[in-house]
């Protein structure tokens, strides 16, 4: 995470929109006397909704608990990511 000033980004916008998008990075806007905010790419605002959406599903975060279990009890089993 990056951080500026509102005028920083303001001379220099194309070079910070283009740095939080090539290195996946977020930016925070620091304005005087105001709230800051924050920029950041789509596919990093994507993933970002996609994980709250994901953490927010009782049933989900019971399938994720329920899988780590199985793998710390020796449930699981190993594949080779590149074979799928």
């Amino acid at each position: 995470m990056s951080t500026a000033t509102y005028n920083e980004v303001n001379r220099n916008f194309e070079h910070f929109f283009n740095r939080v998008i090539d290195d996946a990075d977020t930016l925070v806007v620091n304005r005087e006397g105001a709230e800051s905010a924050v920029l950041m790419s789509m596919g990093e605002y994507n993933s970002l909704m996609e994980t709250l959406h994901l953490l927010s599903s009782p049933e989900t975060m019971d399938d994720i608990r329920q899988a780590d279990a199985d793998l710390r009890n020796g449930k699981g089993i190993e594949i080779n990511i590149d074979e799928l």
